[in-house]
């Protein structure tokens, strides 16, 4: 399970939940992810 669906799984999210989304996001978008894939 990826970090979005388990955040859209746990609802709402705080501003900070928010920002490891977007950086998770921009990470896979940028394919410089350092963990060789999905964590």
């Amino acid at each position: 399970m990826s970090p979005v669906e388990a955040a859209a799984a746990l609802g709402p999210l705080t501003d900070e939940q928010c920002e490891e989304v977007a950086r998770w996001l921009r990470l896979m978008a940028s394919g410089k992810d350092e963990g060789g894939g999905q964590p």
